[in-house]
């Protein structure tokens, strides 16, 4: 019936008599080779629609889809479009097919280069704790991989890092609470309150521990910023670890405090705006013409219970 359609066969279109459509559909039906056509072309899409479906989806803690995903995700589109230029040999250069096979690979070459002005990327996948800077050098190189972590460095800098960082300032207040203590300890007896509770004093059964105690001497600690100390520790080994919920464990965020919540704004962005534009179809759904006098909060309040 499309075929009638695209014809512009007014007068066959307006009757429609079953008998001169069903004769129209056998007349214009596809050939074997047509056919043959259509499923090779499925096949070569058939990669890049998987591609498609696995970046449009939203971050989550069970999901680590996001821009962490956009590079690993390109590198196999590009893979895979060279496999078939390889393919389509060059006795078939004229073709359709080898034409646009040459102009979607350049396009996603273009793509997949114009991913490093954004150091939000290359950001995704250092902050997940099984890649780091080892992943990096092997895909990119050790020379692209210093480039792309002296990027990170700079938005993490420029937008993250604490003024003190929080090893320093965690050995200033030890210290700091240790000459409280012991200035309180020697304070005259007279400047004391008499109503304040005496402090227990320490007791000397096990004698040998308390030695021990005191002769222990304090681990040096790694002085400084919150990034190069999680750079510089191990990787983790768990191949199911979602990068999501490891920065929103409690003892990585009492680690790292600001670098966690660096982490968890870039592993919240989408890779694409399929999200958003869900988001404001779901926007024009509930604010229709007898809603007009909903107020913001609402709507908002309502798309968040929504989504």
């Amino acid at each position: 019936y499309m075929h009638i359609v695209r014809r512009g066969d007014k007068k066959l279109i307006n009757d429609r008599p079953s008998e001169s459509v069903t004769r129209v559909i056998f007349d214009q039906r596809m050939s074997s080779d047509e056919w043959a056509i259509l499923q090779e072309l499925l096949a070569i899409l058939d990669p890049i629609k998987a591609c498609t479906k696995k970046l449009e989806g939203r971050p989550s803690e069970e999901s680590a889809t996001g821009i962490a995903d956009v590079y690993d995700v390109l590198s196999l589109i590009l893979g895979q479009l060279e496999k078939l230029k390889v393919e389509y040999a060059e006795s078939q250069k004229d073709s359709a097919f080898w034409v646009a096979i040459e102009q979607a690979w350049s396009k996603a070459t273009e793509y997949y280069n114009i991913l490093d002005e954004t150091p939000v990327y290359t950001a995704a996948l250092l902050l997940d704790p099984r890649l780091k800077y080892q992943y990096l050098a092997k895909e990119w190189g050790p020379q692209d991989a210093k480039c792309g972590v002296e990027a990170v460095r700079r938005l993490w800098e420029q937008d993250y890092r604490p003024n003190t960082s929080p090893v320093d300032f965690y050995s200033s207040r030890q210290s700091s609470l240790a000459l409280s203590q012991d200035s309180e300890l020697r304070q005259p007896l007279s400047e004391r309150d008499r109503n304040e509770r005496p402090r227990k004093r320490m007791k000397y059964s096990n004698i040998d521990e308390l030695i021990k105690q005191q002769r222990r001497l304090p681990h040096p600690q790694k002085i400084g910023d919150e990034l190069t100390l999680y750079l510089e520790a191990e990787l983790e080994t768990d191949d199911d670890l979602v990068s999501f919920q490891y920065w929103l464990r409690p003892a990585v965020r009492a680690k790292y405090p600001s670098l966690a919540r660096m982490a968890i704004d870039m592993l919240s962005i989408p890779a694409m705006s399929a999200e958003a534009e869900r988001v404001f179809s779901s926007a024009g759904f509930i604010l229709n013409s007898r809603r007009r006098r909903l107020r913001e909060e609402t709507l908002e309040a309502m798309l968040c219970l929504i989504h």
